[in-house]
Parts: structure tokens; sequence; C-alpha cells
């Protein structure tokens, strides 16, 4: 399983998300980690992205409206950021840090309609073997498979949050509910 929509109503919390993270982020180039290296062998460290990111480390945590969201979910996030994809940015293929972020909350913030591009997973050859297919819903996807995406031609904003938690334990956590 690779991904699965989340039915979390975010109903009283998407103006406030949606001011946040077209409005009042400081958004900036993501610039590749030691983590991103260890997950991904075949990238450098220090390398500046097309990516533009706010992360945990840069106060997402404190974010009330973030601090709002979280507290309606079952598990306690390990990262949080805000990713903004300019027109025809790629998110390159990769994987997760196996520790912090063996899954993501994705929550779409722009644009809410079929032009959203969605996350695509890999196999080895990089051939695509699924797709998250979502734009106004929120989803979980496993970020120990191989995925990415290309961006289309209309910005793309996300709200995501990683946890220590596999998608299986989210799966496992619906289908008892």
């Amino acid at each position: 399983m690779n991904w699965f929509i989340y039915n979390l109503d975010l109903t009283q919390y998407y103006n406030e998300l949606y001011d946040v993270g077209l409005n009042k982020i400081p958004y900036y180039p993501y610039k590749t980690t030691a983590k991103t290296v260890e997950s991904n062998p075949e990238y450098h460290k220090s390398i500046k992205t097309d990516m533009l990111i706010y992360t945990e480390k840069d106060g997402c945590f404190d974010i009330p409206v973030v601090k709002s969201i979280i507290s309606l979910l079952p598990f306690t996030p390990n990262t949080a950021s805000f990713i903004k994809l300019n027109p025809y940015v790629v998110m390159p293929i990769h994987r997760d840090d196996k520790v912090l972020r063996k899954s993501h909350l994705i929550i779409p913030i722009y644009p809410l309609n079929e032009h959203y591009t969605t996350t695509k997973f890999y196999d080895e050859d990089k051939n695509i073997i699924d797709e998250a297919v979502f734009s106004t819903t929120p989803v979980i996807i496993n970020t120990q498979e191989r995925h990415g995406l290309q961006n289309n031609d209309i910005v793309r904003i996300q709200f995501n949050l990683g946890f220590s938690e596999g998608i299986e334990d989210w799966h496992d956590l619906f289908c008892r509910l």
C-alpha cells in the first residue's frame, strides 16, 4: 500500500491554513542534508534545489493552525513542513528517513482542484507503479517507497507532517474504527 485518502475534516482550519501557506510562510530553497544523502545515496549534501520549503526547524510547529491540526491526529508528528513548488519544478524521486518519516500526511493547500499535481511512486527502474490521486483531501503516503513528482504549470503548495508510524499503522487504526 502506497497511499490512501485520510478523511480528516479540516473545514474549520482551512481558511487559516490557506492564508498561512499562501501569504505568511517565508519559503526558501531546500538544500539537501546529510539525512537526504543517507536515505538517498545518489544525492549529494548541501545542494540547493528548486523546491521551496519551511520546516519545523523554522518554527512550523509553533504556528497556531498547525497546533490545531496536530491535536486532531492519532499520532504525534516528528516533522512539519510547508512545501511550495513553482510551475514545472521537480521533486526528485526519493525515499524519506526510515525513522522520522515513515509516512507523511499531506494536506493540499493550493490549488484545490484537479490541477493539483499528485505524488507518484516508482520502482527501482524509475517506472511509475502507482499515483496518489488527490486534489482537495488529505492523504497518507508511504514515504519508504520511492516517490516524487513533476509539477505542472500551476504553483503547488502543500503542508506535510512526517511520522515514525508507517502507513500500515495508519491503515490498521482506521480499519479498527
